[in-house]
């Protein structure tokens, strides 16, 4: 992408865009998303995205179509990189925070690592927030794990 290309992306991406973490399920799916009823612009960004056009009926007689072009994954958060030095403060904060949950790395835990969350969770000294910070986990896995839903370990 060149120089003019990339500014005017991050121009339209500043005023129409959205910058997400992935969703619980999948914090490793960050999203980059714009919507709009200009459908020739959206076309141009799903070129530069290398995606499809989704066509958003109206759910109001009187409004107009609209159509949003995302990006997820290891893409999104190459375009995130390069954006976000020409992105306002607000925008850089959602990318921080998109590529922040895109860094939570996957890893197999002990079962000793499974005890001792179990451990803290049932005394209740800790939240399950602080617990996650420990072992550098979402607080969501420490809830599975504390209610045995994931991790078979006693």
């Amino acid at each position: 992408m060149n120089s003019t290309t990339k500014h005017w992306l991050a121009g339209l991406l500043e005023g129409e865009g959205s910058f997400m973490a992935g969703p619980p399920s999948k914090p490793n799916l960050p999203i980059i998303t714009v919507n709009m009823t200009d459908k020739d612009v959206i076309e141009k960004v799903a070129e530069l995205f290398e995606t499809k056009v989704c066509f958003l009926k109206r759910r109001e007689q009187k409004w107009k179509d609209n159509y949003s072009a995302r990006v997820k994954g290891k893409k999104a958060v190459e375009m995130m990189k390069a954006l976000k030095p020409l992105m306002g403060e607000r925008r850089q904060q959602q990318i921080e925070k998109a590529l922040a949950s895109y860094n939570i790395q996957q890893r197999k835990l002990t079962e000793k690592e499974v005890i001792s969350i179990r451990q803290l969770c049932s005394e209740g000294e800790m939240t399950q927030k602080q617990i996650a910070k420990k072992f550098q986990l979402r607080r969501e896995t420490v809830n599975k794990i504390h209610r045995r839903k994931r991790h078979n370990a006693p």
